[in-house]
C-alpha cells in the first residue's frame, strides 16, 4: 500500500540513494543540497511516497516567509522526482502535496521537474493533478529552464578532440604557463572558497552570501562524500575553484569563481576540463554546467560565461516548464509576481550591501591563496 509522509534524518541515506538511481534525479533534490539552501533564507522541508517501506517518489520543497505576508512561498526545485508512468504514485504524491500545500498556507507550490526519460506527455500527467503550467521562461525566484550538460560519451582524448580548437590550445597554453590542478583537500579550502565566491558576487553586483555559507557549501557538497573542491594554483596560489558533486553516474558543476587578476592565464577554461576528466574517470555520463540565472535561453553570442560552456560542445537540456498548484491566494499572487517580488529582491540586495560590502572585500583581500 502507499503511502505519503514527511521525511526525517533516518531516511535521508535511502532518499538520496534513491534520487542518485533515479534517471531523472536532480542533485537540487537531495538532502546535501536542502542544508545548503537553508542557510540562504529557504526551509527545506522534505516528503516521500513508499510502499512497504521502500521509496517510489520524493519531493524536497523550499519554503520562503514574504515580510509583512502571512502565505509563503513553496517551490520544488528540480522536482519531484518520481516515475511519471506509475500512475498511482503519482495520485498519491500530488493528493500528499495539496495538503502540504495548504498545511503550509502557501500561494501556491511551484514544480520544475526535470525532463522526462519516457515518452509520455509531461503536461497532461501534471494537469490531471490541478497543475497549471506558467508561459514564463525565467522567474526573479526560480531556477532557469535549461541547463548545459557534457555528454561523457567518448574516451579522455575524445573529449578533448571534441573541444572547439582555440579552446584546446588555450588550455595546453595555460598549463604550459604554470595553470596545475589539486583536488585533494587542504587545510585552507573553506577560506579560499569563500573569498573567490565573494569576489564573484562584488564583481556581479550580486546576492552577497556569509562564508559560513560557503563554509556549509563545502561541507555539505564536498566533504559529505559526494564531491570534490578542484582548484587551479600558480606558483601555489589558488587562482580559481570549482565545486562538483557527484550522484550516481551524474556529475553537477555548481560554484565556481577565479581571482579576477589572474583572469588572463584563463584557469577556468582548465578547471573545468579537469573536472570532465574526473567526472569521466568517476563513471558520469554527464558533467551538469549549470545556467545563467535570469535568462530564457542558451546564448553564447552574448553572454561570456555560455560562451565558455559552449566550447565543451554541452548539450542543451530544456526543462519541461513551471507548474504551479494553486492556493486560496494564488490569482492575487500571479498579478504582483512579476513586480513586487523583483522590487522585494532589489531592496534586500541593496540593504545587504550597505551593511556588509566593506567587510567582504577586506576578507577577499586577506584570504589565504
Amino acid at each position: 500500500m502507499l503511502s505519503f509522509r514527511e521525511a526525517g534524518a533516518a531516511d535521508f541515506d535511502a532518499w538520496n540513494n534513491f534520487i542518485a538511481q533515479s534517471p531523472n534525479g536532480n542533485l537540487r533534490q537531495t538532502t546535501y543540497w536542502g542544508k545548503v539552501k537553508s542557510y540562504s533564507g529557504w526551509e527545506p522541508c522534505y516528503y516521500l511516497v513508499e510502499r512497504d517501506g521502500e521509496i517510489k517518489a520524493v519531493a524536497l520543497v523550499q519554503e520562503r516567509n514574504i515580510p509583512a505576508v502571512p502565505q509563503k512561498l513553496l517551490y520544488c526545485c528540480r522536482g519531484p522526482v518520481a516515475d511519471w508512468r506509475d500512475q498511482e504514485t503519482c495520485e498519491a504524491l500530488f493528493t500528499g502535496l495539496k495538503g502540504v500545500l495548504k498545511e503550509k498556507r502557501g500561494f501556491l507550490l511551484r514544480i520544475d521537474p526535470e525532463p522526462f526519460s519516457w515518452e509520455i506527455d509531461q503536461d497532461q500527467v501534471f494537469s490531471a493533478s490541478g497543475f497549471l503550467k506558467l508561459s514564463d521562461r525565467c522567474t526573479a525566484w526560480n531556477r532557469t529552464l535549461y541547463t548545459t550538460r557534457v555528454i561523457l560519451d567518448l574516451d579522455e582524448e575524445g573529449l578533448f578532440m571534441r573541444m572547439r580548437r582555440s579552446h584546446r590550445q588555450n588550455i595546453n597554453s595555460a598549463i604550459k604557463g604554470g595553470v596545475v590542478t589539486r583536488h585533494e583537500p587542504d587545510s585552507d579550502d573553506p577560506e579560499v572558497f569563500a573569498a573567490l565566491m565573494q569576489g564573484l558576487e562584488l564583481r556581479r553586483n550580486s546576492m552577497l552570501h556569509s562564508s559560513q555559507y560557503y563554509g556549509e557549501v563545502l561541507n555539505n557538497l564536498v566533504n559529505s562524500g559526494i564531491g570534490f573542491f578542484l582548484k587551479a594554483k600558480i606558483e601555489g596560489r589558488t587562482v580559481s575553484g570549482l565545486v562538483v558533486s557527484i550522484l550516481g553516474d551524474k556529475g553537477w558543476a555548481v560554484f565556481m569563481a577565479n581571482d579576477y587578476s589572474y583572469r588572463k592565464l584563463m584557469p577556468n577554461k582548465v578547471l573545468l576540463w579537469e573536472a570532465i576528466r574526473l567526472s569521466k574517470k568517476m563513471g558520469c555520463r554527464f558533467l551538469d554546467l549549470g545556467a545563467s540565472q535570469g535568462s530564457d535561453d542558451f546564448d553564447p553570442a552574448h553572454d561570456p560565461l555560455d560562451n565558455l560552456k559552449s566550447a565543451y560542445r554541452p548539450e542543451i537540456v530544456h526543462y519541461p516548464g513551471y507548474f504551479d498548484l494553486p492556493n486560496s491566494f494564488y490569482p492575487f499572487f500571479r498579478v504582483t509576481e512579476s513586480k513586487v517580488l523583483p522590487a522585494l529582491w532589489k531592496w534586500r540586495m541593496k540593504v545587504q550591501r550597505l551593511t556588509h560590502r566593506n567587510g567582504m572585500e577586506e576578507r577577499a583581500r586577506a584570504a589565504p591563496g
